[in-house]
């Protein structure tokens, strides 16, 4: 996978990024919550190896602090060689930000390159988290949840959706954006479950 971007010191922090909370809205019936933002942290390893619930200390404190704005936070599979997860401190991740703006029609994407419980206060809090702007999205991202253990349903279907969409996206040749990541993620659990 390709190197993600450097933040620098001039970036606002995060809850600036956030939209304004507007009105509550109802959601239809076992579909995901409504939300202004949405957190990725980059799982090390693929959902089969998942637990029914996420513990990570980390990511229950993003969860917490996003809420707050109408937030959401969630593990995603991108792909990839889990052997490089020993590269990496445990509970810190690589991160991907979609928010969407008011009055603008599609949502931005940050990347975040690491966010682990050492620099959790300065990534969220401080003035050196993300840019002004994120990326436009530049064509359909796809999240499909392949959380098996949360729901077997998932971990069926969702495995088997993502196989042929990838397949799909590849003979398109869209499998992956112009900055190489690719365009399918397999995400935890996101409601509905039985």
């Amino acid at each position: 996978m390709r190197a993600l971007g450097k933040m620098t010191s001039n970036d606002p922090p995060i809850q600036q990024l956030l939209p304004p909370r507007p009105p509550r809205t109802e959601s239809l019936a076992g579909s995901v919550q409504y939300h202004t933002s949405y957190l990725l942290l980059h799982s090390h390893e693929s959902p089969s190896t998942w637990p029914s619930a996420f513990t990570s200390p980390l990511y229950k404190d993003l969860l917490l602090r996003l809420q707050r704005v109408d937030g959401l936070v969630n593990f995603v599979w991108l792909g990839g060689d889990s052997a490089d997860s020993d590269k990496i401190e445990e509970d810190a991740y690589s991160v991907t930000l979609w928010r969407r703006f008011p009055h603008e029609a599609l949502p931005q994407r940050f990347e975040i390159p690491l966010i682990s419980s050492k620099n959790v206060d300065t990534t969220v809090d401080s003035s050196n988290s993300l840019g002004t702007r994120g990326e436009l999205s530049s064509g359909p991202y796809f999240y499909i949840c392949a959380h098996g253990s949360r729901d077997c349903r998932c971990g069926v279907r969702g495995g088997n959706l993502v196989k042929d969409l990838a397949k799909e996206l590849e003979n398109r040749g869209m499998l992956y954006d112009s900055d190489g990541r690719p365009r399918i993620g397999e995400v935890g659990h996101v409601g509905g479950h039985k």
